[in-house]
């Protein structure tokens, strides 16, 4: 693999890898996420095929999505943007070439991360 590996995943005895500003989406890993364009969108690419499937833009009002991860059933996305905040999308799917989301359920600060959602 000649680029940088953010993910690696081993899924029905096939090994699936995500590259730089890209992540698998779970529970299946056909799609992974990307994101750290000039336009500063956020897109939905399915991962034999490495087709376009959408393009979210303005997810973050203020500057560009800076890191994305998915829950384990990948119904939860969580992005982070500048000064350590990360923004929670409940709902969050893609199927048939097409993808929802819901509004932001949580946003929450870096430095309020664990006391808001550990009781610290």
């Amino acid at each position: 693999m000649g680029s940088k590996v953010s993910q690696i995943v081993m899924f029905q005895d096939k090994v699936h890898a995500a590259g730089a500003n890209s992540v698998l989406k779970p529970p299946g890993y056909s799609k992974y996420l990307a994101w750290g364009f000039p336009d500063r969108s956020l897109r939905i690419i399915s991962y034999d095929q490495d087709k376009l499937l959408s393009t979210h833009e303005n997810l973050h009002d203020d500057g560009p999505v800076l890191c994305a991860g998915f829950s384990r059933d990948g119904r939860i996305l969580v992005t982070g943007r500048m000064l350590s905040q990360m923004l929670f999308w409940h709902s969050f799917y893609v199927a048939h070439n097409h993808c929802e989301h819901a509004n932001i359920t949580e946003s929450v600060l870096g430095d309020n991360f664990f006391g808001q959602f550990f009781g610290l």
